[in-house]
């Protein structure tokens, strides 16, 4: 009986370092930038989605490409299994994002202190990199409604 019990402990001791919280639909996943901090995703209460990112505008008259930083807003959905791609036995997304005539399934996994977003698939213009694979780190950066 000892044994069993010590087994048991030992092996949640061990799962522990890989349990995360449960997300709830509708949370606040705060603010995440990748390293650069030239693309940030502000998911929010109530499905709201506020993204700063960088767009390559390339200037003919001075012959070279310059960045723009653009904000825009949108909506967010996460549930498990929401969207995929082909028939559900290849790749699936928790998250759908909507920016203007932009949709996109998103896989998102919370790993260790950083949110990994997979792209499954996209529709529509993504001159911003919305729907781009991203490796995230929380930020405190500030938000302006």
């Amino acid at each position: 009986m000892k044994t069993s019990i010590a087994v048991a402990l030992i092996t949640a001791a061990n799962l522990l370092p890989f349990t995360k919280p449960a997300v709830a639909a509708g949370d606040d996943w705060g603010v995440w930038t990748n390293n650069e901090k030239t693309h940030v995703y502000a998911f929010l209460r109530n499905n709201e989605l506020k993204f700063w990112g960088q767009r390559t505008t390339w200037l003919a008259d001075i012959q070279r490409n310059t960045y723009v930083q653009d904000k825009t807003d949108g909506v967010w959905q996460f549930q498990a299994g929401m969207c995929w791609l082909g028939d559900k036995k290849q790749q699936q997304g928790n998250v759908m994002i909507y920016v203007n005539s932009l949709q996109c399934c998103m896989s998102a996994q919370f790993l260790g202190n950083k949110l990994v977003l997979s792209a499954v698939w996209q529709k529509g213009d993504d001159d911003l990199g919305i729907c781009t694979n991203r490796v995230l780190s929380k930020t405190t950066m500030p938000i302006s409604k």
